[in-house]
């Protein structure tokens, strides 16, 4: 079974409500261990940190053991409809204004990636883990 680790910012207050639904929603508990000053949560093969800086700025997740992270943040579609959005990191170029490592790209997860775009809750939310249902998407691997 692959180990999820779901990361939301501090300095997003989209990503800590999404944080804070999912704790509630999938009865994540609060575990003993800390990473940046506060308390991981889990449960089965699902872990959430909350991280201090912009998501865009947390270089240092290598220190989590972890096959897969999910970043929960505000993304907003041109036209304003609640829609799905979800991408691979990585910069290209020498260009790293937005974060990350120059001329470096995150390891990708497509089958992952698919089971979230064909999840019916999509329809209804802004982001992929605000839907109605239990994340079926986290009990397969790549």
């Amino acid at each position: 079974m692959t180990l999820s680790t779901i990361v939301s910012s501090s300095k997003d207050i989209a990503s800590l409500n999404i944080a804070n639904k999912l704790i509630e929603k999938f009865n994540l508990k609060e575990g003993k261990e800390k990473f940046d000053s506060s308390s991981i949560f889990f449960r089965d093969k699902i872990k959430l940190v909350k991280v201090i800086p912009d998501l865009i700025l947390a270089n240092h997740l290598d220190e989590l053991s972890t096959d897969i992270f999910i970043f929960v943040s505000r993304h907003q579609s041109e036209s304003k409809m609640p829609c799905l959005t979800a991408h691979f990191p990585g910069n290209f170029s020498n260009d790293n204004s937005y974060g990350g490592r120059s001329r470096e790209l995150a390891y990708t997860c497509p089958s992952f990636h698919k089971k979230a775009e064909n999840n019916p809750a999509r329809s209804t939310c802004t982001n992929i883990f605000c839907q109605k249902e239990s994340p079926r998407f986290f009990k397969e691997g790549c």
